[in-house]
């Protein structure tokens, strides 16, 4: 079980437990507080101690006890920003599992903050890439900010990563790099100017700019 995907009855959200065999050393990706008896029972199925609580990225309207609940775990949780007892890596951070290691990538786009987790072949995003869908973002984001994140961290490594997405809205819920960077509906042979101005055609009375922050409207992939 080197990768377990923890969906919920409810929603689009997904979790990763990763675990290293060797090392029986655990982390969790982007856990919510209504998974944790789940999260522990796997845990105790499997023989890990858990290491590392990542999380991607954080939102205004996640429940007031979330993250206290997430401390409740035990372990460091990693976190862009500066909240209170979370751990902000560097871009390039390593953080050891096991045998082996967790590299962090600094993301913005989706948030200001946001981070990406590789774990060897393995990238974990949470939801900066919708994969194989629009690059529509319900929380306050900066589109320039995305497309440079997308296009400048996460589609230079090598073709073969699998990207697990932070949400699935199809029946595919992981992807590679390889076939985003040339199949994406709004990446895929498209300069950055015109992914802005793409963008900027679907935005209404709210949303005047790609540039200013609030939520863009649903665009027609």
């Amino acid at each position: 079980m080197p990768v377990r995907t923890i969906r919920p009855l409810h929603g689009h959200a997904l979790s990763y437990l990763l675990a290293d065999p060797h090392g029986r050393e655990a982390a969790l990706v982007d856990p919510q507080s209504r998974d944790l008896p789940l999260i522990h029972a796997l845990l105790g199925e499997h023989r890990l101690s858990l290491r590392w609580v990542l999380r991607t990225h954080a939102h205004d309207a996640q429940p007031p006890a979330e993250l206290a609940a997430l401390h409740g775990l035990g372990v460091p949780v990693v976190q862009g920003g500066d909240a209170a007892q979370v751990r902000a890596p560097d871009d390039g951070g390593r953080l050891p599992l096991g045998r082996g290691i967790i590299r962090v990538l600094r993301t913005p786009g989706h948030t200001p903050d946001g981070l990406s987790f590789v774990w060897g072949d393995r990238l974990f995003c949470g939801c900066l890439l919708d994969v194989g869908g629009c690059a529509w973002q319900r929380w306050p984001a900066d589109p320039a900010l995305l497309w440079d994140s997308v296009t400048g961290k996460l589609f230079t490594l090598p073709d073969d990563t699998l990207i697990y997405p932070g949400q699935y809205r199809r029946r595919c819920s992981v992807s590679t790099v390889h076939d985003q960077r040339r199949w994406h509906a709004y990446f895929a042979r498209c300069s950055r100017d015109a992914y802005l101005a793409r963008l900027a055609a679907h935005a209404g009375p709210d949303h005047p700019h790609p540039h200013r922050p609030g939520p863009l409207p649903t665009p027609r992939c």
